[in-house]
């Protein structure tokens, strides 16, 4: 068994998690479920394919996706935060709204119903920075992964600057947990929750256009298969540490990449690509019990 092989092929399977799931993790600090990461990686994943098929460029096509999902962002701030509707209803409904007009969308364009393999899709180009010549072994697993790899794999650090060294940051998880405090001082609440919900579509549009432009180069009907909810029980799992958020992350990217090692073995392929989800309902059991025994305590 090729151990830097799975653990190369597992950071590429747990980048569109990251960036989901720190989407998560600004969104819980500033008090907001957002259950619609799913919709905006399906979305950003789509609108990237086509864009970037009909410009010739993935810098055009991964800009648009993003954009995309922070529209979807953006509708749900409105819903949520005007409108006053429940957060996960208004996630549901447009995880649905998405899912249904993606298929549409997708007829509608291209005359196909299952997949864009019609399109000539421009995808991400892999870094090599020689890190295996370097750190032999071990380097060959960070070594030629896409750029967004690696913004994904710095995440932490940077999360960790915004939220706790810059005074947007630090109004932004007030808000999550002191919101009178911020009314104190004269701040919108409704603006602070806003700007998390932006900065989650950019997250979350960055894992949906990696999804369709370099993890494959397709866009298929519902082709994030549930990693918007696999992200939040990342988010949770990390209880609210982004080194913790990364290594959940990681972990259920690992168990992806597992199910796929399972089908060398004969195992079905539908009993396979259930691990990562049976792993997210263990692992959500060990925090629900952890929590409790520390309320208790």
């Amino acid at each position: 068994m090729d151990i830097a092989g799975i653990l190369h092929s597992t950071l590429r399977a747990s980048t569109p998690l990251i960036f989901a799931a720190f989407a998560a993790l600004i969104c819980d600090h500033a008090g907001i479920i957002n259950v619609a990461l799913e919709g905006a990686m399906l979305i950003a994943a789509f609108f990237g394919v086509l864009s970037g098929s009909w410009s010739g460029s993935g810098l055009i096509g991964g800009l648009i996706g993003v954009l995309a999902a922070v529209a979807i962002m953006m509708l749900m701030a409105f819903l949520h935060l005007k409108v006053k509707a429940n957060a996960v209803l208004v996630g549901i409904s447009l995880n649905l709204i998405v899912s249904g007009s993606t298929v549409y969308m997708l007829y509608m364009f291209t005359g196909e119903k299952g997949a864009t393999t019609s399109l000539n899709v421009p995808v991400f180009k892999e870094l090599h920075l020689g890190i295996s010549g370097i750190i032999p072994g071990i380097g060959s697993v960070f070594d030629d992964q896409c750029v967004l790899t690696y913004m994904a794999l710095s995440l932490p650090l940077f999360v960790y600057l915004f939220l706790n060294r810059t005074k947007f940051g630090l109004y932004l998880k007030a808000v999550g947990e002191a919101p009178e405090s911020i009314l104190s001082a004269g701040k919108s609440v409704g603006f602070y929750k806003t700007m998390a919900l932006i900065i989650a579509g950019i997250l979350s549009g960055l894992g949906g256009v990696y999804l369709s432009m370099y993890y494959v180069s397709w866009f298929a009907r519902d082709m994030t298969a549930g990693r918007g909810f696999i992200a939040l029980a990342a988010q949770a799992l990390g209880n609210r540490s982004v080194v913790g958020t990364l290594g959940a992350a990681i972990l259920f990217g690992f168990s992806e990449i597992l199910g796929y090692e399972f089908q060398i073995l004969s195992i079905p392929w539908e009993i396979a690509m259930t691990l990562p989800f049976v792993l997210v309902l263990l692992s959500v059991l060990i925090y629900g019990r952890r929590k409790l025994r520390f309320s208790k305590g």
